[in-house]
């Protein structure tokens, strides 16, 4: 045990992070039984392959197979140094996380001008790939950058995944904002990153809310506020049955901890798979975790997702018009579990164009995967490089 709180102390001078991280203390025991700390190379690119291997065998979980002494531990720190100068070959940019920072003249913008949002850090991972294309990945309800970020790590093109305010893993007091003024922090945040990227393309890939954050945003007024070439919707809302998860956040009370719960409990009632169900629930304990019982974020956000289903309309049709008005190319694609919504969609286009005369064939897709399945990195490649390909004609 004491090799191993060494693994943490050296985890934490080698990258400025500590190896297992939990909002509160229960999701922190949780991380250390469970997960594996990102190795020292992709968090920090400088450090030598040797010293990640140190580390990590500090780092495991069974006891039998970390260093037996510290002895050990010292003579393979040696080898660390001695092979510094041989371990320094150039190797291909690995993501690394940032922060784009909100000033107070960010944050006179917002709707909820409050004063801790001012120095507070929007957290993203970035390639750094030297690209002209630029592909800017938001995440679904409750969940952050983390969930794209094996196809940031993948991607040929300059990739960036940013994660919304309040949704942190690293949150200990997490922010309540609408969408509105999410969209606002977002456009604030691809201003900076188009001035820093100078891309001659750029796309937009949302999936579930993070879709229908992109589409909401490019129909208000204000649009992305930088030129954007194309958005990619995976598995965007298209009425009140898509919204399985949203629809029951937005009624979570964290002062009524038993309701809580058996909301949680009808979240995968209706999935027949048991493939889809093992994903759902992994996907729901790593969200649930993360934020402990500070069910504001979620419930807040929740609650203006599901806002404009519970009125009458056609609210994604009436998003992809605006898009397709102000953006060369839209893609909605769907997975196999929304299928009769959005075979439905399709019907009252042909009954009635609700899709607008901008509609293209090639801009509604059903993929015979999950919902978390579209985030496979080839899935999400095909229609990223589909997109570009359509530029290029």
């Amino acid at each position: 045990t004491d090799l191993w709180a060494l693994g943490c102390v050296l985890y934490e001078m080698a990258t400025g992070r500590r190896a297992f991280e939990g909002a509160t203390q229960a999701s922190l025991i949780s991380a250390i039984m469970k997960d594996e700390p990102r190795p020292l190379t992709e968090v920090s690119p400088v450090t030598p392959a040797i010293l990640d291997r140190v580390v990590r065998a500090c780092l495991a979980k069974n006891p039998a197979q970390r260093w037996q002494s510290a002895r050990d531990v010292a003579i393979a720190l040696g080898w660390s140094s001695d092979a510094a100068g041989a371990d320094s070959a150039p190797r291909s940019p690995a993501p690394a996380e940032r922060e784009f920072v909100l000033t107070a003249a960010h944050v006179r913008q917002l709707s909820d001008r409050n004063p801790r949002l001012v120095s507070y850090t929007v957290s993203y991972v970035d390639n750094r790939i030297a690209s002209d294309r630029l592909v800017v990945y938001l995440h679904g309800v409750g969940a952050d950058s983390g969930l794209f970020e094996h196809v940031v790590r993948t991607s040929e093109n300059r990739a960036v995944a940013v994660t919304l305010v309040g949704f942190s893993s690293r949150e200990r007091n997490r922010p309540v904002l609408s969408v509105d003024d999410h969209s606002r922090v977002l456009r604030m945040f691809l201003r900076e990153l188009v001035t820093e990227c100078h891309p001659t393309q750029t796309l937009l890939v949302g999936h579930s809310a993070g879709a229908d954050q992109f589409l909401r945003m490019i129909h208000d007024e204000p649009g992305a506020g930088v030129p954007v070439d194309g958005l990619i919707a995976l598995s965007p809302n298209v009425s009140l049955e898509t919204c399985f998860a949203t629809r029951l956040y937005a009624k979570i009370d964290a002062r009524d901890p038993g309701g809580t719960l058996a909301i949680l409990k009808t979240l995968a009632k209706d999935i027949d798979s048991l493939e889809t169900w093992l994903v759902v629930q992994n996907y729901l304990t790593q969200t649930f975790m993360k934020l402990g019982t500070d069910f504001e974020p979620l419930r807040r956000y929740s609650a203006d997702l599901v806002a404009p289903f519970e009125q009458p309309g056609d609210p994604l049709a009436e998003w992809y018009r605006t898009a397709r008005q102000r953006i060369p190319y839209v893609r909605l694609v769907f997975a196999k579990e929304e299928t009769k919504e959005a075979e439905a969609l399709l019907a009252r286009h042909l009954e009635s164009n609700v899709m607008g005369d901008g509609f293209t064939e090639n801009s509604f897709v059903i993929e015979s995967v999950h919902h978390l399945g579209l985030l496979d990195p080839e899935v999400i490649d095909r229609h990223v490089r589909d997109a570009f390909a359509s530029r290029g004609k």
